[in-house]
């Protein structure tokens, strides 16, 4: 028995819990039929940001911030919406203010704008500044 459980945490799931942390799936993205779709720009999709308080709560519960800190925090757009990033829950997670990404993510604005840089380019960036590599 104690075997099955081992078997079935190492093959079922410790991959699963992985997969959830580290690989952004396709909810992370805004498309054309996202309710918030605001635009094509520079040949993708773009949303408007539209998180309401009741969704930034629920994310802050699921990471276990006590309403007494949540003031050192923001919801954070993993991908952000310049480049294609949704307000799906799978896209937003809680980030210290003392380490925003604002100035990586505008810098990064810039170059696809300006073309040095494609959309998977920026999102493989801001994956990695993130912590999702």
């Amino acid at each position: 028995m104690n075997k099955t459980i081992l078997l079935l945490f190492v093959y079922i799931i410790f991959p699963l819990n992985c997969l959830a942390v580290s690989v952004p799936d396709r909810n992370m993205l805004c498309t054309e039929s996202d309710p918030d779709f605001k635009e094509i720009w520079h040949g993708f999709p773009k949303c408007n940001r539209n998180v309401p308080y009741w969704v930034r709560s629920w994310i802050y519960e699921q990471y276990d911030i006590p309403d007494s800190e949540r003031h050192l925090y923001t919801i954070d757009h993993v991908i952000s919406l310049f480049v294609s990033g949704s307000n799906h829950v799978d896209n937003l997670k809680p980030q210290l203010r003392s380490e925003s990404t604002a100035k990586l993510e505008y810098q990064l604005y810039l170059k696809l704008r300006d073309g040095e840089l494609s959309q998977q380019e920026v999102i493989d960036i801001l994956l990695d500044a993130k912590g999702y590599f």
